[in-house]
């Protein structure tokens, strides 16, 4: 049952996206750089490079290059990643829409997993027969968990709270701080499918900066979370590449601090991006998905080969 719930998933994916004229593209496992972010360590293979953690920069070139909305199912490797939502190699689908801005990325998301759900309905028994999606901002969810605006807050204050929670705060980042917070008092608590929206701007990555109603500074990014669980990750992507080396070198001053490597600059992909289209861009894990919606403990079940 599970081969076929994976090969009925990925059939249906791939319906979706050819009828909304996005292209399947291929792109190379292994790549020149690693990942740069923080908490992500890629796999390297000697001589060679390393296992990529997302095709995103690949895609990113071939944006630059052919300007089309492109999609891609693939294998992905981050070392050290164990746990019942983790694994060192799982499924990713990445896609980026041209000419899309983010909240029409929300509408395709939505879209994109209703399909889904009716493709498979027939033939598998699904605990999440319909998906009511939710869209709410990151800074209200801080603020009723904490009473504290996270575009305001000072690093101090962050430091104060942890501690008032008894949670170990070796951090040295804002943005660690409101990670670590997040994942353990907001997260868990975001069981219907739901959209947070607005970041604060030290949690971009690669996501343009934008205004909220208020007139603050945040990273034009979502995460949809579903039982707890982040399920999908998504950017109005930043073309700046100035932009973008200050923030690898950012991602480099904290994992000096954490006694890591630093990582080098992924220079082609700085020459790429202006000449990639506005668009909008998501990965969504594949087995993460099978789990929520079969009602499985571990994403493991759908690797058993015993």
């Amino acid at each position: 049952m599970d081969l076929l719930f994976r090969s009925e998933i990925l059939k249906a994916i791939r319906k979706y996206f050819y009828t909304t004229s996005v292209i399947e593209v291929v792109t190379p496992v292994i790549q020149k750089f690693a990942s740069s972010e923080v908490f992500i360590e890629s796999i390297e293979v000697k001589n060679y490079g390393y296992l990529h953690t997302s095709p995103e920069h690949a895609m990113k070139h071939l944006l630059s290059k052919y300007k089309d909305s492109i999609f891609q199912i693939c294998p992905v490797f981050r070392s050290n990643e164990i746990g019942s939502f983790h694994k060192e190699e799982f499924q990713m689908l990445e896609w980026y829409r041209s000419s899309f801005d983010l909240m029409k990325l929300v509408e395709d998301t939505e879209k994109l997993l209703r399909f889904v759900l009716k493709e498979i309905a027939d033939d598998f028994d699904c605990v999440y027969p319909r998906f009511f999606f939710e869209k709410i901002s990151y800074k209200s969810l801080f603020s009723r968990a904490f009473s504290e605006n996270p575009h305001t807050v000072s690093i101090e204050k962050l430091s104060q709270i942890s501690e008032s929670l008894n949670i170990s705060s070796v951090s040295y980042s804002r943005s660690e701080y409101l990670d670590l917070l997040f994942a353990l008092k907001i997260q868990p608590q975001i069981i219907a499918p739901t959209f947070v929206l607005d970041y604060p701007v030290c949690q971009a990555a690669q996501a343009e900066i934008s205004l909220n109603d208020e007139s603050e500074k945040v990273a034009n990014r979502f995460e949809l979370f579903i039982e707890g669980v982040e399920l999908a990750n998504a950017y109005q992507e930043l073309r700046d590449p100035d932009e973008l080396l200050t923030r690898f070198n950012d991602n480099n001053i904290i994992r000096r601090l954490h006694g890591k490597r630093e990582i080098t600059a992924d220079h082609q992909l700085l020459k790429s991006l202006p000449l990639m289209p506005a668009c909008a861009g998501a990965s969504l894990g594949i087995d993460r998905l099978m789990k929520i919606i079969s009602g499985s403990p571990d994403i493991s079940k759908f690797y058993d080969i015993d």
